[in-house]
């Protein structure tokens, strides 16, 4: 039976982890953030996890990972692999929390969106970041293209420009 755990992520320096976030391509505190939380979920998924996304909260803690076990018997695995990684954990990561009881409410295409968020996020970070449309401001192209596909006719294209 699939259930759902949340790592919270508690940091030292939230400012100047945003204001890495923005840059394009992201830098310092957010790149190696993401490079963290990607070995986090690559070190358990996908033998051991079918769905993840992680979401940034106004109110403490500012991050969660979520991870969906494919099976509850697992969680001890899980939580082995976690505490290994929290022993690596960058300096700017003051503390990480795990939660076995977490629910996530949200439907399946919403986890989905959330799911293609992170994934984009671990490549906006990765070495291997070369969008076709250069380093510039990505995520209004990513945007724009979302938008194409919930709303596609001229009007709303002539509206985005």
């Amino acid at each position: 039976m699939p259930k759902w755990i949340h790592l919270h992520l508690i940091f030292s320096n939230h400012g100047e982890l945003l204001a890495d976030a923005a840059k394009h391509p992201p830098t310092g505190v957010y790149k190696d953030l993401m490079r963290y939380i990607d070995e986090i979920v690559r070190s358990v998924s996908p033998a051991l996890i079918q769905r993840y996304f992680f979401l940034f909260e106004g109110n403490s803690p500012p991050l969660f990972l979520a991870l969906e076990l494919k099976d509850e018997k697992d969680l001890s695995i899980v939580e082995g692999i976690i505490g290994k990684k929290k022993k690596i954990q960058p300096t700017f990561v003051s503390d990480l929390k795990i939660d076995p009881k977490a629910k996530v409410g949200d439907p399946d295409e919403a986890i989905a969106l959330y799911q293609a968020g992170t994934q984009y996020a671990f490549y906006r970070c990765s070495d291997r970041y070369d969008p076709p449309w250069g380093k510039g401001p990505d995520l209004i192209h990513l945007v724009h293209c979302f938008s194409n596909q919930v709303y596609s006719d001229w009007i709303n294209e002539i509206n985005f420009y």
